[in-house]
């Protein structure tokens, strides 16, 4: 994969500005493009809402512990003389330890929020320092002192460069904030990018004229339906659906506590999409939910969606399925296919992050494999016999893995760009850097089939 040269606008103003500190003419300022502060802020807010919500559900459930605790001391006393009071110890230990476990994966999920959002209000007090001396620079520059413009420069240049280090991350980033499970979607000559919730929103959109330079547009979703957990959304995927663009992606659904897909609607392609749903569009509960859904059309126009079930985390195996939709994506026509399951020692447990498309007269169905916060996570393909499967791996399928700038690539889409050719949105850890509160980044590749099988460059 070939790194993309330097870019986005910020860069080339931050080299105009150190032009000025060296030669001491005549100051030429461009505005820097950061990330809308308001949209932040309310990352922050719901981030923090998120937070003080699993706090009181581990407080509810510490308190339950403690009565719990209490019945099964008195069915204990009781057990000596009563058969009913052994079945009652039973049933409230049972109970106790499926509470045990529910609040250790809340204060697990606690824990997490808790180090991202520390992590981004820490980025974000590195670009205001960077911000703030650029903005002393271009007062200087407008009131014609250059001695004071070189000065306000020479003095931000340490704050600049911490700044500069935490958005390029690696050189061959589209986007320099989190943006992990990224799709594309062209419409109208301009690209929209869409993101699992981050810096930007609940979802995340940028948009592009030309896939290099991308401009933050905030959260792409208005609110989430009442059924759906806030500080829960992953995956998100648009498609336009005759006049209107719909977005799928995944919620935590109140009461299951699983993952579901569920759809928004909106007549912008940025959005704001609205999800007027009263349930699920698909959530396989006796496949433990459904995650990371994929839109795409065949040759006739006709509308699909494929998915992930989660099965390996109750024991079973995880599974991408496939079913057709309504032209207006509001509902499957027909029963789901599993299209993949595990089957190859580099997938480790999972499989997920299907993307379907066709390349060189061929269906090809890209997938992610193995744990997504480790090095080891890859991207591999298999090969379809139409949108609706079957599809057959390769014997060599991984077609992105860990290499020299990246770790753990995967949540690939493909989509087509304006001149037809099929490109891939992904996601990696910069290298060295893999896990959370680190960000995963925005990367593009093209790809091909050639006689060896698919590449991605």
């Amino acid at each position: 994969m070939t790194p993309r040269p330097p870019g986005p606008r910020w860069r080339r103003a931050l080299a105009r500005l150190v032009a000025l500190a060296v030669v001491g003419a005549a100051v030429a300022v461009t505005v820097v493009a950061l990330q809308d502060r308001a949209d932040l802020r309310d990352e922050a807010h719901a981030t923090a809402h998120g937070a003080v919500e699993d706090l009181v559900a581990v407080d509810e459930g510490e308190a339950r512990i403690a009565d719990l605790e209490a019945a099964i001391r008195a069915a204990d006393a009781a057990a000596a003389t009563d058969d009913g009071g052994t079945v009652a110890i039973i049933t409230a230990l049972d109970t106790l330890q499926t509470l045990r476990d529910r609040i250790a994966l809340a204060e697990l999920e606690l824990s997490r929020v808790t180090a991202v959002s520390d992590e981004q209000v820490r980025q974000l007090g590195i670009l205001r320092t960077c911000a703030a001396a650029l903005e002393q620079v271009r007062m200087r520059v407008r009131d014609g002192d250059t001695a004071g413009a070189s000065a306000a420069l020479a003095a931000g240049a340490d704050g600049c460069k911490d700044a500069e280090t935490l958005i390029e991350g690696s050189i061959a980033a589209a986007h320099p904030f989190d943006f992990a499970d990224p799709q594309v979607m062209l419409a109208g000559g301009t690209y929209y990018a869409f993101g699992t919730n981050g810096p930007g929103g609940t979802v995340q959109v940028l948009s592009s004229a030309d896939l290099s330079d991308w401009d933050v547009r905030g959260s792409a979703l208005a609110s989430l339906p009442g059924w759906a957990r806030n500080g829960f959304t992953w995956a998100p995927a648009a498609i336009r659906t005759g006049t209107t663009f719909t977005l799928f992606y995944t919620v935590r659904q109140l009461g299951t506590e699983k993952q579901c897909i569920t759809r928004a609607t909106a007549t912008d392609p940025a959005g704001p999409y609205v999800d007027t749903s009263t349930g699920p569009l698909i959530c396989q509960l006796g496949e433990a939910g459904s995650i990371d859904p994929s839109p795409y059309t065949d040759e006739a126009g006709n509308l699909y969606l494929t998915w992930k079930s989660e099965g390996e985390t109750v024991g079973g195996g995880a599974a991408i399925w496939m079913a057709p939709l309504a032209p207006d994506g509001s509902k499957i026509t027909w029963f789901p296919t599993r299209l993949l399951t595990v089957d190859r020692e580099w997938e480790g447990r999972t499989i997920e992050g299907p993307s379907m498309a066709r390349a060189g007269g061929t269906w090809i169905l890209l997938y992610s494999a193995n744990s997504w916060s480790s090095a080891a996570y890859a991207t591999g393909y298999a090969t379809c016999e139409g949108p609706s499967g079957p599809c057959t791996k390769p014997a060599d399928n991984r077609v992105l893995q860990s290499n020299g700038d990246r770790e753990g690539p995967g949540g690939a889409e493909m989509f087509r760009t304006a001149g037809g050719r099929l490109k891939v949105a992904y996601a990696a850890w910069d290298a060295g850097e893999v896990g959370v509160p680190n960000p995963r980044r925005l990367h593009l590749g093209t790809a091909s089939m050639t006689p060896l099988g698919l590449r991605i460059s």
